[in-house]
């Protein structure tokens, strides 16, 4: 891996970088990938490039190459994708032509039509959400997991806060796309909105 290709991963998120990584691995003639201590002092992705052998030209590289934040997942945009694509299964637009290739247009009439002509929240639609014991596998198996990562420095009652947080937020929930889509408003939605036709 060179400079060039280093360069080729400016913008993008910690996990296509990996990735990247990861598909370049036959080039040094390595089949597995060592345990790396991701807890080091600077930044992660050049420590680990740097960490390679025979790259010092990538590593060079690495050092100008600035990886951009992950952003949180647009959470009313996955629902109102869901949304979309359950009408789309079912036939449910006028004019299919008129939406085809607009994803994220439809998207964001969906998002306007829950949040400011329906007044709601997404989280006010039917719901899918992880039963108790569902979760309760879950939260266990984050709790093991963390302390097979980080041992003792893993504070498994802060995990427990948070996820019950996110218990409560109906942040283990989907939509219930299904429900939504036999909801009589809603075919009326996909049937009438003037913004679904040419």
């Amino acid at each position: 891996m060179d400079a060039a290709h280093m360069h080729t991963l400016g913008g993008c998120n910690p996990f296509k970088a990996w990735s990247f990584i990861k598909s370049k691995l036959h080039l040094f003639n390595r089949t597995s990938v060592e345990v790396f201590n991701f807890h080091g002092e600077g930044d992660l992705s050049q420590r680990f490039i740097c960490s390679l052998p025979d790259a010092g030209e990538a590593c060079e590289g690495s050092k100008e190459l600035k990886l951009g934040v992950a952003n949180p997942t647009d959470v009313d945009r996955l629902h109102a994708d869901r949304i979309a694509t359950g009408a789309w299964k079912q036939a449910m637009y006028i004019n299919a032509s008129a939406v085809l290739h607009r994803r994220e247009y439809v998207q964001e009439i969906i998002r306007e039509y829950v949040t400011i002509e329906r007044n709601m929240t997404f989280l006010d639609l039917p719901l899918d959400c992880l039963d108790q014991q569902k979760l309760a596998v879950l939260l266990k198996t984050s709790i093991r997991v963390g302390k097979e990562m980080l041992g003792d420095a893993f504070d498994d009652e802060s995990l427990t806060k948070m996820f019950d947080s996110h218990a409560l937020r109906k942040k283990f929930c989907s939509v219930n796309i299904t429900a939504v889509l036999m909801d009589s408003s809603w075919q009326q939605f996909f049937k009438n909105n003037i913004s679904f036709r040419d």
